[in-house]
């Protein structure tokens, strides 16, 4: 089976599929961005019409060489993976152009991040889920993690960016850890409120679980000068950040 590149209208399917996602499409996601692979049913002829028989936004990747197979397992079961130029070729130019409104919009934010001028990244980060309509059936807390680890791709060039690991006490929800040391590390903690009321709270219950279990451990001995701890809720399309410099 030979991956080849599709059109732009076979893309837009592509952006359809990730729009109406489910969790457990969100969940394969944060698997393939920690550089892990996932097993799927891939159909080596099929027509559009039958997409729903297989698993459909894994199967138009793999045509479209988002997606690589890197093992055949059964009659029509892979084992997929994501090249990594590929990949951040795709996020940067496919995913932050589709939901995240252009990069117009979604480079000040990582520069803000970068800069550390968190509350400009606050406002950006909220700016950006406001206009983007794909944001407003966004539920749990997973998605959002999910769709937050798309964007950190974007700086792999700069980071190295980790989710889900052991560290301190318990598993933190993503860092950057910098590949020059002059750089600032940055950890994030993420948690959904139930209401826009609560978000401020649900910020900083975030901000503290980084620090009572200890997520940023090591980071100062690998001779890092600088740690942000950012707590961010989520309510909807409603954003609100907390953070700490360690």
């Amino acid at each position: 089976m030979h991956a080849y590149w599709v059109n732009t209208s076979d893309n837009a399917l592509i952006y359809d599929n990730l729009e109406n996602s489910t969790i457990d499409v969100f969940n394969d996601l944060e698997t393939l961005f920690n550089g892990k692979e996932i097993k799927k049913e891939i159909s080596p002829f099929f027509t559009f019409e039958e997409l729903s028989k297989f698993d459909g936004i894994w199967q138009l990747m793999v045509y479209s060489g988002y997606l690589k197979i890197s093992e055949k397992l059964g009659n029509d079961e892979y084992s997929l993976k994501i090249p990594n130029y590929e990949i951040q070729t795709f996020f940067r130019k496919g995913f932050i152009d589709k939901f995240l409104v252009s990069e117009n919009q979604f480079n000040p934010m990582m520069r803000a991040l970068l800069d550390g001028n968190i509350k400009e990244f606050e406002e950006r980060l909220q700016n950006i889920f406001l206009l983007n309509t794909s944001f407003h059936n966004l539920k749990g807390e997973k998605v959002y993690h999910s769709l937050f680890l798309g964007m950190l791709i974007w700086l792999r060039d700069r980071y190295e960016v980790t989710s889900e690991g052991e560290r301190g006490h318990g598993r933190y929800d993503a860092l950057l850890t910098p590949l020059n040391k002059i750089n600032p590390a940055f950890i994030f903690e993420f948690k959904v409120s139930k209401t826009i009321k609560g978000l401020n709270a649900k910020a900083e219950e975030a901000l503290k679980q980084i620090k009572e279990k200890k997520y940023d451990v090591g980071l100062k001995e690998k001779e890092i000068s600088k740690v942000y701890r950012i707590g961010i809720a989520f309510k909807g399309k409603n954003v609100k950040v907390k953070y700490e410099i360690a």
